[in-house]
């Protein structure tokens, strides 16, 4: 767009200034637009031309060019940014002369240039530093100065060398020193800045060099502990933070000032207030290395000692009082200011009472396990802290006591005593009841005195104060019923209902409805209670239809309504006009789905849904539901279905009728089988007679479902025709025999409807003899009437288990299954030994004799764990000969059975592992696989994890395959068990990443062999393993990640190679790619690794080498196309984390020279 430009440039130079204004914002527009390609020698005419409309005579085309500055930057070539900045920099320092702070336009457009989003490449970085960093100390330091090293550190500070950090830092910790006021506070935030860009192996010792030469500078000590905060915050070594302490105990012990009350008229003030600020500054520096250090280094027993003789400090007070006196007469406190105002503001001791209380809680927040050693000698001094003169001191101390209890499980109840007193006597004064009531909701959950609530409660006069919420939402849902009366749950209740009854306003009324449905859950009602529900129902009537509100309010206002209508005792009069709200809350858009998910409780409660007030609203109901299930729009079909559930019975005759054939249309035309399941829930709760042709139409639809959905329908329905004569029955059961006749079970239910069936008659009528699948449904047919208690004899199974049809023999396996487990008692000589014979001695038959072992109950008693343990040494016992390869579905099979022996008796799980044959070993590992989807204890499964992970080793392609697949299981169902294991894990499937010779075949196919890589699998569970893992915390992201690249990028299969670029790019999001304000997140990603990065570019190139074979077909070009983009996709994401993060330099150069390669070529 070089004519636009160019046009562009003649405005800008327009006598007209409102053309030059102009010419500047379009120019900005353009150059921000990522939809133009903008070319970097037509951008940079303007450099001239911006700094002559610096000095424009009209303000506002200053200010355009100020703003132009950064966006020219970013399309210019290095030579060119550099001339600008050191340009800016000359005039900013002809402007600035004296030292003295300016706004000036030059300084405004350096900044904007340094500040702005773009990233200077790192050799342009260097050129930057070099130019303004040593201007910036060879002249005397100013405010404007320090700004601008600011400025230049912060947006080319990752090419700053550990050294040059070190050398800096010295020189601003030298101007900190030398100069007061602002100039030495920008100067502590320069060095602040500079640190943050520590990256290297250095990093302790340079943390360690500056903290000595702080503590060995003469300068002033309140400077010293503000430099020590910033150095603490660095990941001091424990030399440095030493020296801190030590700086912290000598100002913390000064001159004892106790006795100062008793010569009041002898003392030096200014000497009292300069000890005080000293103290002051050493305990927020104490405050600071708790949170900057680790747990188990913080000196908790001195820091506790510091808050117990701080925390109530006051040197000129009289020291005659008692603190359990104090503590005990809080609750009659008035807050008024000390006698002598004038010694309170003059001696600075407030200070140290804030820091302290900081420090305690520092220490709450940052080492838990100092929380009992704060509550057992600090709390008094918090307490009467919270009561003192000063507010920002009462804040202070009151966030402390909070965050105690929020991180305390156990607290005695002299402790919790005193925090109520406490409360209870400070929540009146306007400037703590915030903090006051933050302490009470962190109190609520614990163990609190039974009148609690009453004495704080009866301190609350005011009512709708939305302070309050949190307390009434802390006081409904934390607080143990038992503590809170009648009288604390009537006042909430009342000021519910002042503030729906008042309030217009969006976020009160929204509250307010949330704690009225706590309510409803909360408490036994009383008369007044019972009025106070009343009088909020009527005003939730009355504010539902108003139009006013937003949807979502609405939502709020009618899902309530129908918690206080199907809950609260209402009057005919409210039932009518609720009824009329929710017809009304129907008809829109934004309130159907609340209505149709909030009224089902309605309808649950008998004599409410039959009450004429709620009649209308329910036969209305019933229509809209059968209108919306005819809908093609699903947004509310599950909703309609459960609804109508509960409808069922309160409609009539007519309405149920009408509601069935809606609901049985509608299964007809859906797919999902969750629906389908949903309707026939309908049809057993639908009290209604059924027409022939009906019942064929549901006979119709239960052929889109699985049996156990539809049994229960028609069992009720037999049984109803059953009770109205043998004869309807028998119809019933000749009606359905046609379309039902591939559903055994069903037709079984059916038949088994009275007590005197002949289900060998009936099992004629089912079976169609030139049927090739009859004998197995007779079997089925069988198996299930005996289920449902028809007598059939075990051995009418046994003998179909010779038959040479494999489908014949599971139907007869599975019926003796249903025999089982329905008659266990009576057929345990029988059925089940008969079984274990078959098995013993027929070991053709395992695969169906094992689904006969299935149905039978895992319920834990000691005559099950006999069964099963009979059971588990059968199976065992012909598994050793096995053969892995050729019965490998029947050792699956038998696997899943011995995992619900298991069940039954977890003996079995715990007992001795013997590395065994392949057979047993992969048995094992499937027993494995299955419990850990049941709730077998964690310690247990861990031990057999562990007993069975060696097996990975074996050369055997299944066993691999299921070992990683149970450890995919682990992950997935029993993080807790795959936690404690996960570095045994990780290093298992490490060993598994590379292509094995040994499981590749080689087939020829005429001229050509064609090599089959049957470990393929293998390899990509194991990188869908550690994409799993890759997502979770606390997980070593860089060695995943190291792995992946060094595995997964150089494997000859594609499908591999964009999995391993999947598990890199779920390392970059788990470990962190924006670490810039993070001294411990970047130490996560394995971008700041060289060796890491290195390798990556290194195997990226290879990939990028490679070419799809010469006759590969469209499916292998595509898949080849498709790796390339994947790997293309990680590397932006590398490159946004490596732009995002703070990096060694020699990392940052690397990898910036390779993605300009990759986005040349790509």
């Amino acid at each position: 767009m070089p004519d636009l430009l160019s046009v562009l440039a003649d405005k800008a130079l327009d006598v007209d200034p409102d053309l030059r204004f102009m010419a500047l914002e379009d120019l900005r527009k353009h150059l921000n637009d990522p939809k133009v390609e903008i070319r970097p020698r037509h951008v940079e005419k303007f450099v001239p031309i911006l700094f002559r409309l610096l000095h424009d005579s009209n303000p506002n085309v200053q200010s355009q060019a100020v703003k132009t500055f950064a966006p020219v930057a970013q399309y210019v070539d290095e030579r060119a940014v550099l001339s600008m900045l050191t340009k800016l920099y000359d005039e900013v320092e002809k402007e600035n002369s004296d030292g003295r702070i300016t706004t000036s336009i030059p300084s405004m457009a350096l900044h904007n240039i340094l500040a702005s989003d773009h990233r200077f490449e790192p050799q342009l970085a260097r050129k930057i530093i070099h130019a303004i960093v040593p201007a910036i100390f060879a002249k005397n330091p100013s405010i404007d100065s320090m700004e601008l090293l600011i400025d230049t550190v912060s947006a080319t500070g990752f090419v700053i060398e550990d050294s040059e950090i070190l050398d800096l830092s010295v020189q601003v910790i030298d101007i900190v020193f030398r100069h007061d006021g602002m100039l030495g506070t920008r100067a502590a935030v320069a060095l602040q800045e500079l640190l943050s860009y520590l990256n290297g192996g250095t990093t302790a010792q340079i943390i360690h060099q500056l903290t000595k030469l702080v503590d060995a500078h003469d300068g002033d000590i309140q400077k010293k502990l503000g430099l020590f905060s910033t150095v603490l915050k660095h990941r001091p070594p424990h030399d440095a933070v030493q020296v801190v302490r030590r700086a912290i105990q000598s100002c913390v012990a000064l001159p004892n000032d106790t006795g100062l009350e008793n010569d009041l008229e002898n003392i030096d003030l200014d000497v009292v207030a300069r000890d005080n600020a000293i103290r002051a500054s050493a305990l927020a520096t104490m405050a600071d290395m708790v949170a900057a250090v680790a747990a188990d280094e913080v000196p908790v027993d001195e820091c506790v000692a510091v808050v117990d003789r701080f925390a109530n400090y006051d040197p000129l007070s009289s020291g005659d009082s008692d603190t359990d006196d104090e503590i005990s007469d809080m609750s009659d406190l008035e807050f008024e200011e000390d006698g002598d105002g004038d010694f309170e503001s003059d001696d600075g001791s407030w200070r140290v009472r804030l820091r302290a209380c900081a420090v305690a809680k520092s220490l709450v927040l940052n080492v838990p396990s100092s929380v009992p050693k704060v509550l057992a000698h600090c709390l008094d001094g918090l307490v009467l802290a919270m009561a003192g003169a000063g507010d920002a001191v009462a804040h202070e101390a009151a966030a402390a006591v909070t965050a105690a209890l929020a991180a305390s499980d156990k607290i005695s109840p002299a402790d919790i005593a005193k925090i109520e007193q406490c409360a209870v006597g400070l929540i009146t004064n306007p400037d703590l009841t915030h903090h006051m009531l933050e302490l009470v909701v962190a109190l609520a959950p614990k163990n609190v005195s039974p009148d609690f609530w009453d004495r704080l409660f009866a301190q609350l006069t005011s009512q709708s104060t939305t302070e309050y919420w949190r307390l009434y939402r802390a006081v409904l849902a934390e607080t143990a019923q038992e503590n809170v009366s009648t009288n604390v749950v009537e006042t909430i209740a009342d000021d519910v209902a002042h503030a729906l009854h008042t309030s217009t306003m969006h976020y009160v009324l929204a509250e307010s409805l949330t704690i009225a449905s706590l309510l409803l859950h909360r408490h036994e009602s009383s008369p007044k209670l019972h009025h106070t529900f009343a009088a909020i129902l009527d005003i939730i009537i009355a504010k539902s239809g108003d139009r006013q509100y937003s949807s979502d309010l609405r939502q709020a206002l009618v899902s309530t309504l129908c918690d206080y209508l199907a809950t609260v005792p209402t009057t005919a009069s409210q039932q009518e006009q609720c009824s009329n709200v929710l017809l009304a809350a129907l008809g829109y858009e934004a309130t159907m789905r609340t209505v149709l998910a909030s009224s089902g409780p309605i309808f649950q409660n008998a004599n409410l849904a039959k009450a004429p007030g709620l009649r209308r609203f329910a036969s209305s109901l019933g229509h809209r539901l059968e209108a919306v299930l005819a809908s093609p729009d699903q947004t509310y079909h599950g909703l309609s279905l459960q609804l109508l559930a509960t409808l069922m019975g309160v409609l009539d005759a007519t309405e149920t009728h009408r509601a069935v054939s809606a609901v049985v249309e509608f299964g007809l035309r859906t797919e999902d089988s969750s629906q389908i399941a949903d309707c026939f829930a309908i049809l057993e709760r639908a009290n209604v007679q059924l027409e022939e042709h009906e019942v064929l139409v549901v006979a119709k639809l239960a052929l889109k479902v699985d049996e156990e959905y539809s049994v229960a329908f028609f069992r009720k329905l037999a049984r109803s025709a059953h009770s109205a004569s043998a004869h309807s029955a028998s119809s019933l059961f000749a009606v359905l025999t046609a379309p039902l006749k591939h559903r055994p079970r069903l037709l079984a239910a059916v038949a088994v409807s009275g007590p005197t069936v002949d289900v060998f008659e009936k099992v004629g009528q089912v079976c169609d003899k030139t049927d090739p699948h009859a004998e197995e449904i007779s079997l089925k047919f069988l198996g299930w009437a005996a289920f449902y208690g028809a007598n059939v004899p075990p051995a009418t199974f046994f003998d179909h288990l010779d038959s040479s049809s494999p489908t014949t023999k599971s139907a007869a396996a599975s019926a003796l299954g249903l025999v089982i487990s329905k008659e266990l008692q009576s057929h345990i000589d029988t059925t089940l030994n008969g079984l274990l014979q078959a098995y013993k001695n027929h070991p053709s038959l395992h695969p169906w004799l094992l689904v006969a072992f299935r149905p039978i109950p895992t319920t834990h008693d000691d005559y099950l764990q006999n069964i099963w343990t009979t059971i588990w040494n059968t199976i065992w016992s012909s598994i050793a000969t096995a053969d892995l390869e050729k019965q490998l579905g029947e050792l699956r099979q038998a696997g899943d059975v011995l995992a619900l022996a298991c069940e039954a008796n977890s003996d079995l799980l715990d007992r001795e592992w013997s590395n065994g044959s392949d057979a047993e070993v992969y048995v094992d590992i499937a027993v494995l696989k299955q419990s850990l989807t049941k709730s077998h204890p964690a310690h247990l499964l861990e031990k057999k994890l562990v007993q069975i992970m060696p097996a990975i080793q074996r050369m055997n392609i299944e066993i691999k395959q299921a070992m990683i697949g149970t450890f995919l299981t682990a992950i997935h169902r029993r993080i807790d068990v795959a936690v404690r294991v996960m570095d045994s894990i990780l290093l298992a499937v490490y060993g598994e990443l590379d292509a094995r010779d040994e499981f590749k075949k080689t087939i020829p196919m005429g001229p050509y062999k064609y090599v089959i890589d049957e470990g393929l699998e293998i390899r990509k569970l194991c990188y869908e393993l550690l994409y799993t893992v890759a997502g979770h915390e606390n997980h070593d992201h860089i060695m995943i990640a190291h792995h992946a690249i060094n595995h997964g990028l150089l494997d000859n299969e594609p499908d591999v190679v964009m999995l391993a670029c999947g598990v890199v790019r779920r390392c970059i999001a788990a470990g962190g790619g924006d670490n810039q304000t993070s001294d411990s997140g970047y130490e996560k990603s394995f971008v700041t690794k060289h060796a890491v990065v290195s390798q990556l570019i290194t195997n990226i190139r290879s990939v990028f080498a490679k070419k799809p074979r010469a006759k590969a077909s469209a499916q292998e070009t595509e898949t080849f196309e498709t790796m390339i983009r994947t790997v293309v996709s990680m590397a932006n994401d590398v490159n946004t984390a490596v732009q995002s993060s703070v990096i060694p330099p020699e990392v940052q150069s690397e990898w910036n020279r390779f993605f300009h390669e990759v986005e040349t070529r790509m």
